[in-house]
């Protein structure tokens, strides 16, 4: 029959058989001396049976070692999921940048081949825009493109007789292409809003209602910007409105309205040159270049190393 008693030190409960009744021995917990009682004491009820106080320890040690287990487990997780954000996330924005950046550059070499087209077919450029009996602006260059954009029904649509803002074509407006539409701007799609403009000047390729043939551009076609790349909100894709060459600072990204820049490309803006190269124009190209490039006959000689690659 075995005998229980508690260590004196530690109040841990045990249970000795009869031959140890008496003798002297470590506690298997605290590992301090403790003795056995002898048969006569334990049946004389000296020592009770384990107390409340005694079971409530041990259960509670047993809690903190799970909770320790639980905890541990939960921070070596949480180092795992923030080690692949920190290395995932970056990587999947970098991609997604580079994808809206190419999209945007295939959407000005198509604009770019659409211009070509148009000059095949009447002989020059489009202007920047047509005017009424008043010049007043009435109709954009890139509504003039759609049919060589593959977007012939849209132009039918549209009614020339009626300036651009006129009911009928302001529904016209919301079958924008989304050649139209920098890629990583989703409200000017949404909001049939363009990021492709022309800069017009009597200098330039788009010298406001009056066309401009390759035979103009005397400084040559690999050196002469055609279309550029803008952030500019707010301008109907349908809107006869573009970019004002005595009003540019020929810098990118300047936060203003009047000038070029991009989106996703903040050190710099993408260009469609009159070749129909797409190239980009990085920070660090002076406004003097861009103003050199911008007009079409002032005999300048652009340096291609320049241009940054793709």
């Amino acid at each position: 029959m075995a005998i229980p008693f508690h260590c004196p030190h530690c109040r841990t409960y045990t249970e000795v058989d009869d031959q140890f009744a008496g003798q002297s021995g470590p506690c298997v917990v605290c590992g301090k001396l403790v003795t056995a009682p002898s048969r006569v004491e334990a049946d004389q009820g000296q020592l009770a049976q384990p107390t409340a106080r005694s079971s409530s320890r041990r259960l509670w040690i047993r809690f903190l070692l799970f909770a320790g287990v639980v905890f541990g487990c939960m921070v070596v997780g949480i180092g795992i999921v923030a080690f692949f954000l920190a290395t995932l996330v970056p990587a999947i924005q970098t991609a997604r940048d580079k994808g809206n950046r190419q999209e945007c550059w295939l959407n000005m070499e198509r604009i770019g081949m659409a211009l070509q087209a148009y000059s095949d077919a009447n002989g020059a450029y489009p202007p920047a825009y047509i005017a009424d009996e008043n010049g007043k602006p009435m109709h954009s260059w890139r509504v003039l493109i759609l049919p060589y954009l593959g977007h012939g029904r849209t132009y039918e649509k549209y009614n020339f007789d009626e300036p651009w803002d006129s009911p009928g074509n302001l529904r016209v407006t919301k079958s924008m292409p989304d050649v139209f539409a920098c890629p990583h701007n989703p409200a000017t799609r949404k909001n049939s809003e363009t990021n492709y403009m022309v800069v017009m000047g009597s200098k330039t390729m788009f010298p406001g209602d009056q066309s401009v043939s390759f035979v103009d551009i005397t400084d040559g076609l690999a050196d002469t910007i055609m279309v550029v790349e803008t952030t500019a909100a707010g301008v109907t894709w349908t809107k006869p409105e573009d970019l004002d060459f005595n009003k540019m600072s020929f810098s990118a990204n300047t936060g203003s309205t009047a000038d070029m820049g991009s989106p996703h490309a903040p050190n710099g803006a993408h260009v469609l040159l009159a070749d129909g190269t797409v190239v980009y124009l990085t920070d660090e190209i002076t406004t003097q270049t861009v103003q050199e490039m911008l007009t079409i006959d002032g005999d300048e000689a652009i340096d291609p190393r320049i241009f940054d690659d793709f």
